[in-house]
């Protein structure tokens, strides 16, 4: 047994339970196109809602996931299992030295050639998966500008950061001070991805309808919330998906509502799904998932230091004779490892999902809660909720018939209660 064989067995095993997956709900979409949907989700449908459109978008989404999902361990596994990142690692060391110069250059490759593999399953998710359904609204200029920022943050961050975990390697109980730098790293984006980030992929405008923003600002009053502000982003550039969503820690959190979501929803159903997003800062789900993701990250760290003193044999490639293919070989071992055990947490993201649905009825009122959920619904295709088994293990969010259930069974009020809000 050898690192490489291990990381192989670990990512076979990944692959094999995430297409098990892909198999049932391939399954399930395609019995509801023999056998017809039945009739406690039909119920729920709009008058003239094409459920056949949603299944076919169901397979279709389903199918390019599998694929992904197989190419991509394909091409990692039979990179990794023949040497390529070994010969990668032990070059870039040759080149660039044996300190920071060979780490940055080794994952500079590593990550440029990544997303050059991916850059055509990219293409195709965009403009011939989204696009058949209607939601890609994106052009080329849109996409690649996109597609290089992303690219530039993340070897931007993940570079200098690989640099200081592979430095680390070098001291006594270096995985609990790697832990420990990660965790303040995302710390430090979680605070400052809205200033930062969000600028470089949307055009951020405060919101102009100053009666909306007066009743958003009641709602965060109610809820003892500060905000940085309430702002508008184009995502009609790239889709007609619509969301919304707060952004931030402190002072820094910012409202972000799509303009594709105010094209679909009045005024008391916006204020429905903003106080939805509301809720879950009321209930401190975001500091929950934050410390949530700092303790995963120092125990992957803790593992990888486990791991790291390990006797194992070397591969034929010497995969591990670097620190920084070690480094990288016992990083992807254990982040796919955690992928396997992920779906334990869902089960705590649709509960969050459930309160913060709850705190929208319970500050806007049921009706226009449950008309937003059915709205979205509507738009994204996304009545119809799954395989059961899937749903359970995969789904952070609740299926819309539980979620309209749960609203139309508790003890919500059915009009708007926010000052200010009359007349809406």
């Amino acid at each position: 047994m050898t690192f490489v064989l291990l990381f192989v067995l670990v990512l076979g095993g990944e692959t094999f339970w995430n297409l098990f997956l892909a198999f049932r709900n391939f399954r399930y979409y395609r019995n509801l196109r023999e056998r017809g949907v039945p009739e406690f989700l039909r119920k729920r449908f709009p008058q003239e809602y094409s459920a056949s459109r949603e299944i076919d978008y169901g397979l279709a989404r389903v199918t390019f996931s599998a694929f992904s999902e197989g190419a991509g361990a394909l091409v990692l596994g039979g990179f990794v299992f023949s040497g390529g990142l070994g010969m990668l690692c032990r070059w870039s060391v040759r080149t660039g030295g044996a300190g920071w110069g060979g780490s940055l250059l080794c994952l500079l490759l590593f990550l440029g050639v990544g997303a050059l593999l991916r850059l055509p399953l990219d293409i195709y998710h965009d403009f011939v998966l989204e696009a058949r359904y209607g939601f890609s609204t994106g052009n080329l200029r849109v996409f690649v500008l996109d597609r290089l920022k992303s690219l530039g943050i993340q070897m931007g961050v993940m570079l200098p950061l690989f640099g200081v975990l592979v430095s680390l390697t070098a001291f006594p109980y270096w995985y609990f001070w790697s832990g420990l730098f990660a965790v303040g790293v995302l710390l430090l984006f979680t605070y400052g991805a809205p200033q930062l980030l969000l600028p470089l992929f949307y055009t951020l405008k405060p919101l102009e309808d100053e009666s909306l923003v007066d009743k958003i600002q009641n709602l965060l009053h109610e809820a003892s919330l500060e905000c940085d502000g309430v702002f508008l982003g184009d995502e009609s550039r790239r889709s007609h998906h619509a969301n919304a969503m707060v952004l931030g820690l402190g002072r820094k959190k910012r409202i972000l509502l799509f303009d594709t979501l105010l094209e679909t929803m009045n005024t008391e159903e916006l204020l429905a799904i903003t106080a939805h997003e509301i809720g879950h800062g009321v209930h401190r789900h975001v500091i929950k998932r934050l410390f949530l993701g700092m303790g995963t990250i120092l125990l992957l760290f803790l593992l990888m230091g486990i791991l790291w003193e390990v006797p194992l044999p070397m591969d034929a490639a010497g995969t591990v004779a670097t620190v920084q293919g070690k480094f990288l070989l016992l990083f992807f071992t254990v982040s796919t490892g955690g992928s396997l055990v992920s779906g334990l947490l869902c089960p705590l993201y649709r509960r969050e999902e459930f309160q913060a649905d709850a705190y929208g009825g319970t500050r806007v009122g049921r009706i226009p809660m449950m008309n937003a959920l059915r709205k979205l619904a509507t738009r994204e295709l996304h009545w119809i909720p799954g395989d059961p088994f899937c749903v359970r293990w995969t789904h952070s969010h609740p299926s819309m018939t539980e979620r309209l259930r749960s609203l139309e069974e508790g003890d919500f009020p059915d009009f708007a209660d926010i000052p200010g809000s009359e007349g809406t």
